[in-house]
């Protein structure tokens, strides 16, 4: 990479590659990734969001998994669950680093959760309503957030007058908890029904009460981790691409790939620009709403990703498994047994992409959020911007 950037006239010292542990399995993997972005080309590119799937999702997301079965071992998991709809690049690269990579690789399964489930599956004990007004900020109407982070609709008159009311979180915590004791049966009811069909649906997965879980996802705070921990029996230990000083309670029960306690100061890549990764790592179902009491899993309508949009996402996401493909077809098996220090992956993409691959707004300007669990109409996204 350094040669690289030294060529592109991009200071070669912002590329920190030092002679540590780690550091020959990053430059390896930086280094196919943002030769791609320099010559601009790479095998079975037909988009500019190709490139930037090549170039950069494929030495995250490889760097990402590469970490998280070693990590995995580490810790003794017996099972990888990818939550949904985040997990699914990572599981889909899992599967393609399997069918290279020599050793065992823990079961793997694509796990049906999402925050609002998982906050749901609380209220059976209580309710709980605490975690759901702590679950990060919210500008909207009471209805809207129940609607967001519940599933719940209130009912009669005296409902239908709180649910109009506006509410801001974390501020009018304290008051809005006052105002919903009423329903707190309400609560109660959905929440006992809501973990019936849960524990329905692990049962049909297989998940033996002993195994030590492994929870796969983006990031952030750990809400969804934090809520199954309460419910379930079993050990679970969170992987993701990055943390919030939320996730702090959790403590050594969330491991971060690519940085813990991040926030918005521009230092983090993927946390800066949290909506693009949300959406290029995303699976084409709508959103998970719940277990049904069958364990059937219940969607929120509506939250569907376009099919036209889904077909780009997909070409990104096939062009980050290409990557992986190519780097052993380069390297050899033998670059699966280096270790990779992440930061340094981290680094070289976030000081060098951007000289490398100037890609206008257009890239990112169709990729759209469903952002209603903190109050906000669908997002369309801004472009990618590196930290240069």
């Amino acid at each position: 990479p350094a040669a690289l950037v030294e060529r592109r006239r991009v200071p070669a010292g912002r590329i920190d590659l030092s002679e540590r542990p780690g550091a020959v399995g990053a430059e390896l993997i930086a280094g196919l990734g943002l030769a791609s972005l320099a010559a601009d080309q790479h095998p079975g590119r037909s988009t500019e969001l190709d490139t930037f799937g090549y170039g950069v999702l494929g030495p995250i997301s490889y760097t990402f998994v590469d970490w998280l079965l070693r990590s995995a071992a580490e810790r003794g998991v017996d099972r990888l669950l990818f939550t949904a709809r985040d997990g699914a690049l990572a599981q889909r690269m899992l599967h393609q680093i399997r069918s290279m990579r020599p050793g065992s690789v823990p079961n793997d399964d694509y796990f049906h959760i999402s925050r609002r489930m998982a906050l749901g599956l609380l209220q059976h004990d209580g309710p709980r309503l605490e975690p759901v007004f702590a679950a990060g900020e919210f500008s909207g109407s009471v209805g809207d957030l129940l609607a967001a982070r519940l599933g719940v609709q209130l009912p009669g008159p005296a409902g239908e007058a709180l649910s109009r009311e506006h509410v801001e979180l974390p501020a009018d915590a304290d008051r809005l908890r006052t105002a919903l004791e009423p329903f707190d049966e309400l609560f109660r009811i959905q929440g006992t029904a809501e973990l019936s069909g849960f524990r329905r649906y692990l049962a049909d997965l297989g998940i033996g009460p002993d195994e030590h879980l492994g929870l796969v996802d983006l990031g952030y705070g750990g809400t969804a981790q934090a809520a199954l921990s309460q419910v379930m029996d079993q050990k679970i230990t969170g992987f993701y691409y990055v943390t919030s000083a939320a996730a702090d309670v959790l403590g050594d029960a969330a491991m971060s790939c690519f940085g813990s306690d991040v926030t918005f100061d521009g230092t983090n890549v993927i946390y800066e620009n949290n909506l693009v990764f949300e959406a290029l790592c995303s699976a084409a179902h709508p959103q998970v709403a719940s277990i049904n009491p069958d364990g059937t899993v219940a969607f929120t309508q509506g939250t569907e990703i376009d099919p036209d949009r889904m077909e780009a996402i997909q070409s990104a996401q096939d062009a980050a498994i290409r990557f992986a493909a190519d780097l052993a077809g380069r390297f050899g098996p033998a670059v699966f047994a280096l270790p990779v220090d992440p930061t340094l992956v981290h680094e070289a993409l976030a000081a060098t992409a951007g000289a490398l691959y100037d890609q206008p707004r257009r890239v990112f300007q169709d990729l759209v959020s469903d952002d209603h669990f903190c109050g906000r109409d669908r997002s369309v996204l801004d472009t990618f911007v590196p930290l240069l």
